[in-house]
């Protein structure tokens, strides 16, 4: 999304930034200034204010980033805002499988 960079790498490698990783410079701020919200809960670390927990691809419903103009109820944070939805669950055995990979040049 335009005016959102990302904090951290994840090359899962000495050179991995753990504090950024999941952060993002959204709107100008600097990293740890966004707030992120999983199902309308606030999900950041008290500590350093980074993102408290990192969802599965395969639960996420939709996201939405607000990198500018939020409204007074997200006040107190000098980025952007990241509202995650995640997919509601059954009484029924469902499953999915995918493969993920990175070529590392």
């Amino acid at each position: 999304m335009p005016g959102v960079q990302a904090g951290g790498t994840t090359s899962g490698n000495l050179s991995t930034n753990e504090i950024a990783y999941g952060n993002y410079q959204i709107g100008g701020g600097f990293g740890n200034q966004s707030a992120f919200y999983i199902d309308g809960v606030l999900s950041n670390m008290p500590s350093n204010n980074a993102l408290a927990l990192i969802p599965s691809q395969d639960t996420v419903q939709e996201f939405q980033v607000t990198t500018s103009d939020v409204s007074a109820e997200f006040g107190g944070f000098a980025g952007g805002i990241v509202s995650i939805s995640t997919k509601a669950g059954t009484n029924e055995f469902h499953g999915s499988a995918y493969e993920y990979t990175r070529a590392g040049f």
